[in-house]
């Protein structure tokens, strides 16, 4: 028989592994509880030994055990209660109910102006894109048939970059200042100056303008991108806009890092649950069903 080859060898080392970590986990879960069981009893037998010692024997002067017993005044005396605040008075209460209700109503007014706001401006933005589709089928049976297709194939270009700026996640990303996938050495928003962010703005507009883009999200994307300028253009509103962007940036991190925590925990809980039902079931058997999946696998 030939000996087992390096790779039979890992995977047989790592089926040993994974069989003797439920084992461990039982064994280190069994001194856990013998130990907590023993400090309990330690703890109960404590107070006992602690009187008698304190009592000393018969023979003993009472000088002796006056030293022994601990002071009256060793404990502090509780805090005093809160003074009582006045009742308010019925029209007191009334007034602040009237203040609540009225602070209430201003909240919802607020909200159903910016939610009516969000409509209009919706509704005069889905218009606005219905013109200029029916503009460009106007130009479009103007033209030749040459002059069609080219037509075609400049709107397409002119669709690939109103759906980049549409779908962007950052000012930065709107202006294409975002760093490359493989520029992993460089981070969003740092080392990018104000003359930068012209620049970019010029490059942009001069695609994605309505005048120039032929795609009927045109104004849309422009506005995207006055607002990105708007916001990157002053100093100050820069600071605020990147302090809030790495903000955000942390916090998704830590709930990425938490899933991948919650489902590791829970898949190895999984494993030891299988491997221990499954070496319930199969007792003696079950090493060699793991090493039989395991040269499956």
């Amino acid at each position: 028989m030939s000996p087992p080859r390096p790779r039979q060898r890992c995977l047989l080392l790592l089926v040993l592994i994974l069989l003797s970590v439920p084992t461990a986990c039982q064994d280190l879960y069994t001194y856990k509880s013998k130990s907590d069981d023993e400090d309990s009893a330690v703890s109960k037998s404590k107070p006992k030994s602690s009187s008698k010692m304190r009592a000393g024997p018969p023979g003993l002067s009472k000088s002796t055990s006056s030293k022994t017993s601990p002071p009256p005044s060793s404990t502090s005396p509780p805090p005093p209660p809160p003074p009582p605040q006045p009742p308010q008075s019925a029209m007191e209460q009334e007034l602040e109910r009237a203040r609540l209700a009225s602070e209430a109503r201003k909240r919802s007014a607020s909200a159903e102006a910016a939610r009516k706001e969000d409509e209009e401006k919706e509704v005069m933005r889905a218009e606005r894109r219905l013109k200029r589709e029916a503009a460009w089928e106007q130009e479009l049976k103007a033209m030749k048939k040459n002059e069609r297709q080219e037509a075609v194939r400049r709107r397409k270009n002119d669709k690939k970059v109103i759906d980049k700026v549409l779908k962007s996640k950052s000012a930065y990303e709107t202006l294409s200042l975002k760093p490359k996938w493989y520029e992993v050495w460089k981070k969003e928003g740092v080392g990018v100056s104000v003359k930068q962010v012209k620049k970019a703005y010029r490059n942009m507009a001069k695609r994605i303008h309505p005048d120039k883009n032929k795609d009927s999200r045109a104004e849309d994307a422009f506005d995207m991108l006055q607002e990105a300028y708007e916001i990157l253009s002053d100093p100050e509103s820069k600071k605020a806009y990147d302090r809030k962007l790495n903000l955000q940036k942390q916090n998704t991190r830590e709930d990425q890092l938490s899933n991948a925590q919650d489902m590791a925990v829970n898949a190895f809980e999984r494993s030891r649950l299988m491997t221990k039902i499954v070496s319930t079931l199969l007792g003696p058997f079950a090493p060699s069903f793991f090493m039989l999946c395991a040269l499956i696998i």
